[in-house]
């Protein structure tokens, strides 16, 4: 009887720390680099619906939970480019985008002649000296994998908060 009582109190417990721990992930989501904003929205917001679910178990709904961490966990991690719209001075722009972990957020047109940062200060874009644009077109075809890794020349920003 014991163990029943005390396993009714730990998920009464538990379930407010996985909503909060989701309203966390949302707001560190909302808060990071702009990649693939509405996808990673949209991903937090399906698994609060889910938490929310009382046909899901205590354990289901943590390894959703898990789950969801473990994917941004992995964007620190990994390099990626990838093409999309970027909406530069009221014109929309196709660009081609260069995540290098949650370091960095670059964009460079197609044409190769217009290339920009997100500044985490700013919160927005800012455009790159035209002298890098060669680096950052070499860079993204290391990120697709379609040139060998090499050493790159690509400002990177400092935001002073000794992190």
């Amino acid at each position: 009887y014991q163990q029943i009582a005390r396993a009714k109190i730990t998920r009464q417990r538990i379930l407010p720390l996985m909503r909060s721990m989701a309203d966390s992930l949302e707001t560190f989501v909302v808060l990071d680099l702009p990649f693939h904003q509405q996808e990673r929205i949209g991903a937090v917001l399906a698994l609060k619906q889910r938490l929310d679910n009382p046909g899901l178990s205590v354990s289901a709904r943590f390894r959703l939970l898990l789950a969801a961490y473990q994917i941004e966990q992995r964007y620190g991690d990994t390099v990626e480019a990838w093409r999309g719209p970027l909406s530069l001075e009221g014109e929309e722009v196709s660009v081609e985008y260069l995540r290098l972990g949650r370091a960095a957020l670059f964009y460079q047109s197609l044409d190769r002649e217009r290339s920009g940062y997100w500044d985490t200060v700013q919160q927005d874009w800012v455009a790159l000296d035209t002298h890098y644009n060669r680096s950052l077109s070499r860079a993204m075809r290391v990120a697709r994998n379609e040139s060998a890794p090499q050493l790159l020349e690509l400002p990177l920003q400092y935001t002073g908060d000794g992190l």
